[in-house]
This record gives C-alpha cells, sequence and structure tokens, in this order.
C-alpha cells in the first residue's frame, strides 16, 4: 500500500491540475 500510495500521489497531483 504504501508504495501504491506513493505512485497515485504522484498521479493525483497530475490530476489535480
Amino acid at each position: 500500500n504504501s508504495k501504491r500510495n506513493a505512485q497515485i500521489s504522484r498521479e493525483d497531483l497530475q490530476t489535480l491540475h
């Protein structure tokens, strides 16, 4: 989960913009 969260964090940032 920790690794998945790290990748999602980056994708989420791009989705926000």
